[in-house]
């Protein structure tokens, strides 16, 4: 996440043949702050990279967590409709109930 003071976290992810690892880095330079406004919002910026993570851009919307520019603290942070259809296009109901499926059988140690 990029501010007028610099990078505050970055999410990145690479394909390997089996999964695509994710990963998500807070820089410790930031004043984070849980339930304040005194600080960096670490649940909004962990929010907004974990979307990144997942595979979603910035979006234009101001009410947005992907919007690409912090916001200031607040206490009824939520997702926002543009955030969750962007969810739900790169995640299908049907993708995510057949990777449940192929994963519930992989743990209880049957193939198929």
């Amino acid at each position: 996440m990029t501010t007028a003071i610099g990078l505050t976290a970055r999410a990145a992810w690479s394909r390997t043949p089996f999964c695509r690892e994710r990963h998500v880095h807070f820089d410790d330079d930031e004043p984070w702050v849980l339930d304040n406004e005194h600080g960096r919002d670490f649940y909004w910026v962990a929010l907004h990279e974990i979307g990144h993570a997942l595979g979603l851009n910035h979006s234009d919307r101001r009410e947005a967590i992907m919007f690409a520019f912090v916001k200031s603290y607040d206490p009824y942070l939520n997702l926002n409709q543009d955030d969750i259809n962007g969810a739900k296009h790169l995640y299908p109901l049907r993708f995510c109930e057949k990777f449940s499926r192929q994963r519930i059988r992989l743990l209880r140690g049957k193939k198929k």
